[in-house]
């Protein structure tokens, strides 16, 4: 041990030597001041430090930071010339080892005081170095942890822009290796069931692979994986563990697993090991595997919800847009949300062109006007109209007949936020009721036709019967009397015949709708009562009561004198046929 001693007395230099002479391993040399001192310090090794100085006058410490700031590793022991343990105390909390007060030094009491002297501080300085390893470490862990943070921000960011499920389930594995560097890593999957199922991972030499093919039942999940759902951390590991790819032993290491959580449920889980690189078991990699399996449990929920929410959309989509109906959904300002392929049909836009475009974006103004006004009227009033009948303009601009529907739409407070409409094309079934109609007509005509038919049959076949019985009496008959008697018979069959032809000519001419009416405004009830009239004397030969009754005096209409008188006269001479004797019409 080599001690250097500064101290401005020789004497007490002297009296130290005395003390340590007979110590063989023990050598110590003499600096009178404090500036000769350091500067042998600076130019020889020395492994303790004697310094002399006055602990009354408190500023002499600063010789000892002094020494201490330019030799931390050298262990100081103060020589005073007086006794004062708060002096002392002070000294030692300047970096001093010991206080020896001259005098009263004994040469073990010296070897001692120097050998603790040099042990302790060869323990501080190993406790120091300790300590900043440590807080090198530490401070190194950190970095690389605020690093790893950084670059898990990156990878969310990067897999938030994606849309399609299993890219995500790749890029996040492909990223996991590559920039947050886990050793091997993997992704899978919970089902309802309790089962896993594998998406993506890393083989045995740590390429990225599928590994969709991968499944485990709920009763044969491994138990790290049963372990993180059980635990409330949603976290497992398991050290010097087998570590195995497709079931085969590839090495010994540490595996870890953290749960995939949306913070309702759990959807799989991330695990990796250390079986490549060998990488040593740091809490960092744990925090961010944790911190992953968090914000991808989070991401992953709300992906899975917009694709459920997509694949809604696209269905009701796909579903408006295969109906015929037109649809379209306002909002409370007149302006498209929703339209469906047919409506856009109707104008020279595609649906998504439609979106946020108002009624005189797509149509003319005078339409538009008409429209803007029947919206808001219903959306004011609240009131639905159903079923309305209306001609429009509809696809590849020909007309046609739709039943409209506009419904007010509600949120959930009740308020109105706009309506839906909904438009039906009715012309081809308005074209089948007219021709349904038509053909109902014809077939009564032909009911008619025929019932009328047989009706003639009948009157044509009595005056031809009455004609040929009197030419047959009249070929076989002289008497003069009796000739002139069948010969107006037969007149009068004639004359019956042409009238029924006149008839058929008529109607013949309504059917075909070549009459021409000749309206005048005409009291009918004055027509009536004088036909009622003139037939008594037709109705008498049977003592049919003939009358006329009429609620009012006058009865105007606009009718074709002659055809009106026909057609009355037609039905008094049906009624007073068909009517018994005594009867009344």
């Amino acid at each position: 041990m080599h001690i250097l001693m500064i101290d401005d007395n020789e004497d007490d230099f002297a009296c130290i030597n005395r003390l340590i002479i007979n110590s063989p391993d023990t050598t110590i040399n003499w600096c009178e001041t404090v500036q000769t001192g350091l500067m042998y310090l600076a130019s020889h090794p020395v492994d303790a430090l004697l310094l002399g100085i006055n602990l009354e006058d408190i500023d002499e410490l600063a010789v000892l930071d002094a020494t201490n700031d330019q030799f931390p590793a050298l262990p100081i022991i103060i020589l005073s010339n007086h006794e004062s343990e708060e002096i002392a105390l002070e000294a030692l909390q300047h970096g001093a080892q010991d206080t020896l007060v001259k005098g009263k030094i004994e040469a073990q009491l010296l070897e001692k005081t120097l050998r603790y002297a040099v042990e302790r501080k060869q323990v501080e300085g190993r406790l120091r170095k300790q300590f900043e390893e440590t807080l090198t470490t530490r401070v190194q862990e950190e970095q690389a942890f605020q690093r790893d943070l950084k670059a898990l921000h990156e990878v969310m960011v990067g897999l938030t822009n994606l849309d399609d499920l299993d890219e995500i389930y790749r890029q996040a594995v492909k990223r996991g290796l590559e920039d947050l560097g886990f050793d091997r890593f993997g992704l899978l999957l919970y089902n309802p069931d309790g089962s896993a199922q594998g998406t993506y991972g890393t083989d045995a030499h740590g390429n990225l692979w599928p590994e969709h093919y991968l499944h485990f039942s709920a009763s044969q999940l491994p138990g790290i994986l049963q372990r993180a759902i059980q635990r409330e951390d949603r976290f497992a590991l398991d050290e010097d563990t087998r570590l195995s790819s497709d079931n085969l032993t590839i090495g010994m290491g540490w595996n870890a697993v953290a749960v995939l959580w949306d913070g309702s449920e759990q959807l799989g889980w991330l695990a990796t090991d250390n079986a490549i690189r060998h990488l040593p078991l740091k809490q960092r990699y744990m925090d961010i595997l944790a911190l992953y399996a968090l914000t991808l449990g989070t991401l992953l929920g709300q992906k899975r919800t917009e694709e459920h929410l997509r694949q809604e959309r696209d269905l009701l989509r796909t579903l408006i847009d295969s109906l015929p109906d037109y649809i379209l959904v306002k909002d409370r300002e007149g302006c498209v949300v929703i339209s469906n392929t047919s409506h856009a049909q109707t104008t020279d836009l595609m649906p998504d062109e439609l979106i946020t475009k108002a009624a005189f974006d797509a149509l003319p103004v005078d339409v538009s006007n008409r429209l803007r006004t029947e919206d808001q009227e219903i959306m004011q009033s609240g009131k639905a109209i159903i079923n309305l009948e209306r001609e429009v303009i509809g696809k590849d601009k020909k007309p046609e007949t739709i039943l409209i529907t506009k419904i007010p739409l509600r949120d959930a407070t009740g308020t109105i936020t706009g309506l839906i409409a909904v438009g039906r094309d009715i012309t081809e079934r308005k074209q089948l009721e007219a021709q349904s109609i038509e053909l109902a007509n014809k077939r009564e005509r032909i009911v008619i036709l025929q019932r009328f038919i047989d009706d003639m049959s009948h009157d044509f076949r009595t005056p031809l019967s009455i004609i040929r019985n009197s030419l047959y009496l009249l070929q076989r008959i002289d008497d003069a009397e009796k000739q002139q008697i069948y010969t107006q018979r037969a007149e009068q069959q004639i004359s019956r015949l042409d009238t029924l032809l006149d008839e058929l000519l008529q109607m013949k001419n309504l059917d075909a709708q070549e009459v021409q009416f000749d309206l005048k405004l005409t009291d009918i009830n004055s027509l009536l009562a004088q036909l009622v009239h003139d037939y008594q004397q037709v109705a008498l030969p049977k003592q049919i009561t003939l009358d006329f009754i009429s609620a009012d005096e006058v009865c105007l209409a606009e009718i074709d004198h002659q055809e009106f008188i026909r057609a009355v006269a037609k039905l008094l001479d049906n009624a007073i046929a068909y009517t018994p004797e005594q009867g009344s019409v």
